[in-house]
């Protein structure tokens, strides 16, 4: 079990002011996550007028190796390093208000059926 905290941040400093906490099985479940959530991540930019080819992660995490023993990094992620931003990297802001447009459609259109 690997225990998560995330904070999004840019050139202009930290984005969300509370860390976000996550639990994981393993670490390639945390990076799977990630690149699953490249999107909302990047949304926290676009919401804060940041400057997309800086924004980055700093995340701490915790592993539990044994009853007794865990280990502990602290670390910062630039996000133009993951594969899943390079789709978003030159978008524009107009762009990026276009696709949360539709995927914001889309989960109520989805909320909607579900019913």
């Amino acid at each position: 079990m690997i225990k998560v905290a995330m904070n999004i941040g840019g050139g202009s400093g930290v984005y969300n002011n509370i860390p976000m906490f996550y639990e994981f099985q393993s670490t390639r479940e945390f990076t799977d996550f990630i690149r699953d959530q490249m999107f909302n991540i990047i949304l926290w930019s676009h919401a804060n007028h940041g400057i997309k080819s800086n924004l980055w992660l700093g995340v701490h995490i915790e592993e539990d190796v044994s009853d007794e023993d865990s280990y502990e990094w602290d670390f910062i992620i630039n996000c133009k390093n993951i594969r899943e931003f390079k789709q978003y990297e030159k978008m524009t802001r107009e762009e990026i208000d276009a696709l949360k447009s539709e995927r914001d459609r889309d989960i109520k259109l989805n909320d909607i059926l579900n019913e």
